[in-house]
């Protein structure tokens, strides 16, 4: 089981050292981006270590976690369970943000100071969304542990996006994850896949392409 993120809070995040990443491949993404950037996506883990924010990496930096040579984008995107309990936290502490703009499948917030999306699991697809919370895995990024994403469902995720770019990251990821875990996940996830694919498409395209 996942350890709530209370269990880190005085962790340290440190982004340039390769030994305190469980992904070397995340490591040096994270090392050839701009200091100001890579100093911006520490701040981010920082604060959602020391606060304590539950919830759940995904995005660039989940993806860039389980594969090799995926260009990362310097931002944090963090599935969050208790939205008023950030926005409290954030408002204590006199830190600006503003609402994102929605995409159907997220809403949440942006926080420009330390560049991060905090994505509302109980808004657009629920279900979905309290699933990557619940199967969510253990990493440690800096340091200090996280929540990331399941592999498996992170990949069916992308494939439901329907953006080029998630469809891109979600064939990336396929050989990566083990075809029993694709199938196992999309027994629950075949319903709350939305309109653009089905179960059956993703598991057509594991069967050629899953480890």
């Amino acid at each position: 089981m996942v350890k709530r993120f209370k269990d880190y809070i005085t962790e340290k995040v440190n982004l340039t050292e390769e030994s305190l990443f469980d992904s070397s491949s995340l490591y040096h993404e994270m090392a050839i981006l701009r200091p100001g950037a890579r100093e911006k996506m520490q701040n981010a883990l920082q604060f959602i270590s020391s606060n304590g924010i539950q919830g759940v990496v995904i995005g660039g930096m989940s993806v860039s976690h389980f594969t090799v040579d995926r260009h990362l984008t310097p931002d944090v995107d963090f599935l969050v369970a208790d939205m008023g309990q950030l926005k409290a936290i954030l408002d204590s502490q006199n830190i600006a943000y503003q609402p994102l703009a929605s995409t159907g499948e997220f809403d949440g917030i942006n926080v420009p100071e330390i560049d991060a999306d905090f994505l509302d699991a109980n808004q657009g697809n629920i279900p979905f969304n309290h699933y990557i919370l619940k199967t969510a895995v253990p990493a440690k990024i800096g340091g200090a542990t996280f929540a990331v994403i399941n592999p498996a469902v992170l990949t069916i995720l992308k494939f439901t996006l329907g953006r080029e770019k998630d469809t891109e990251d979600a064939f990336k990821l396929l050989p990566t994850v083990p075809k029993k875990e694709i199938k196992s996940h999309l027994v629950t996830l075949k319903n709350w896949l939305g309109n653009d694919i089905d179960a059956e498409t993703i598991w057509n395209y594991a069967q050629s392409l899953a480890a």
